[in-house]
């Protein structure tokens, strides 16, 4: 799982921390049937005003003269709790056990990802 990040902790303030993001279609991959579709239907629904912490990524064409805003959407970063809780949704929400399994295993990646990346300690029940 990559991690993007989107600030730098500011060393004259002890208590500001580095903010992570991961690539929304990374975290879909496999998890469900057709991608486009569902950013479609996501974007459009009544839950993803809910999400403020879900970011567009513009197309980086830089021979093109109009502003980053006007420009094609590539992806979204999403932050980790709303990646989690993105994938819990999906999980729960999906009957096909092959979707399911491929979420299962992605919630169990990005738990995997959290504990290293952070230098807390994951501790794992089967």
């Amino acid at each position: 799982m990559t991690f993007y990040q989107d600030n730098r902790r500011n060393p004259s303030q002890p208590c500001s921390s580095d903010t992570f993001k991961l690539s929304l279609s990374e975290i879909l991959l496999e998890c469900v049937p057709d991608i486009d579709k569902f950013l479609k239907e996501f974007l459009s629904s009544k839950e993803y005003p809910e999400y403020s912490d879900i970011s567009p990524v513009y197309s980086n064409d830089q021979a093109s003269k109009r502003p980053i805003k006007e420009r094609e959407i590539i992806d979204y970063l999403v932050e980790i709790p709303a990646a989690a809780h993105i994938l819990y949704w999906l999980f729960f929400k999906t009957t096909d056990e092959y979707f399911k399994n491929k979420i299962d295993l992605r919630i169990t990646e990005l738990t995997d990802a959290i504990g290293p990346r952070t230098g807390e300690l994951v501790i794992k029940s089967y």
